[in-house]
C-alpha cells in the first residue's frame, strides 16, 4: 500500500479522488486510524485533523509509536503557529489549510521518493522498548527549537545514510546556507556536521546491538564508504572501536 489518509468523513470523497500517479490511496476516519494501521502498512500517512488540532496531535503521537519509520504529513485548519507542536510530535511536514493541491502532491511524491531510496540502501532495524539513543538525541536537540530547524533535523534523521550537504539542509529550513550554519550552531551547540556524525554514531550503536550485522555492513548503512573513517569516528564518540563495542554486548 502506498498512502493512507486519515481525515474527517465529510472530506473523504476529496481524498479518494486525489490522483497520485502509480500510487494507491486508502482513506479512513481519525477514529479508526490506529486499528487501520495495524491491519495495513503504508509508505506515507496523511493526517488531516481539520479544526481538531489537539485530537490530531494525540493521534499523531500514537501513529509514530506504531509506525516510527513512516513519514507523516500533518494538515490542520488551525494557524501555522502550531507547526512546532506537530513537528515535535513526529510529523515530517505541516501544511496549513486551505492548501494548493499541487503543493500537497509535490510533498507526497518527494517524501515517498526519499523513503523508498533510503530503504533500498539500508535494512530496517527494530528499536528497543523505550527511547533509543537516537530518540534521546532528537528530543534533546528539537526541544523548544524553531520549526525550520526541526524540519532540517528530521531530514537528517531520515537520510543519515545519504551524502548530506549544507545546501540541502538549508533548503529544508528555507533559509540561506550562511544563516542555517549560524542558527544551527546557536540552537544546538554543535555544527551541522558534528550533529550529522553524532546521529550516525548513535544509529551505528543501535545497529550493532542487533548482533546480525558486521561492522562493515553497519558502516555502509550509516553513510560511510570508508571503513577506516567509520572506525575512527566511532572511537571518537564512544572511546572504543565498533568491534570492541560489539563484544561488550555479548
Amino acid at each position: 500500500m502506498s498512502v493512507i489518509v486519515f481525515a474527517p468523513k465529510e472530506i473523504h470523497e476529496f481524498y479518494r479522488s486525489f490522483h497520485l500517479k502509480g500510487e494507491k490511496v486508502e482513506v479512513s476516519t481519525l477514529k479508526e486510524a490506529c486499528g487501520f494501521i495495524k491491519k495495513c502498512q503504508s509508505d506515507l500517512i496523511l493526517l488531516d485533523c481539520g479544526f481538531e488540532f489537539k485530537k490530531g496531535l494525540q493521534l499523531l503521537k500514537e501513529i509514530k509509536v506504531l509506525c516510527p519509520r513512516t513519514p507523516v504529513i500533518f494538515l490542520s485548519e488551525e494557524r501555522s503557529a502550531l507547526e512546532v507542536e506537530a513537528l515535535h510530535a513526529g510529523a515530517r511536514e505541516f501544511i496549513e489549510k486551505p492548501f494548493k493541491v499541487i503543493e500537497l502532491r509535490n510533498s507526497i511524491e518527494r517524501l515517498l521518493k526519499l523513503k523508498r531510496s533510503s530503504e533500498e540502501k539500508r535494512s530496517a532495524y527494530v528499536p528497543s522498548n523505550g527511547n533509543s539513543d537516537t530518540e534521546d538525541l532528537m528530543n534533546a536537540v528539537t526541544s523548544d527549537k524553531p520549526a525550520y530547524l526541526i524540519r532540517s533535523i528530521r531530514y537528517i534523521e531520515e537520510n543519515f545514510s545519504e551524502h548530506l550537504t549544507l545546501s540541502n539542509l538549508a533548503k529544508e529550513a528555507n533559509i540561506s546556507k550562511y544563516h542555517f550554519c549560524r542558527l544551527f550552531l546557536q540552537h544546538t551547540g554543535m555544527t551541522t556536521m558534528q550533529f550529522v556524525n553524532r546521529m550516525r554514531m548513535q544509529k551505528a550503536k543501535e545497529l550493532l546491538r542487533r548482533g546480525d550485522l558486521t561492522v562493515s555492513c553497519v558502516a555502509l548503512q550509516v553513510g560511510f564508504n570508508d571503513l577506516g573513517g567509520f572506525i575512527r569516528q566511532f572511537k571518537k564518540f564512544n572511546a572504543v572501536t565498533p568491534t570492541v563495542y560489539k563484544k561488550t554486548l555479548k
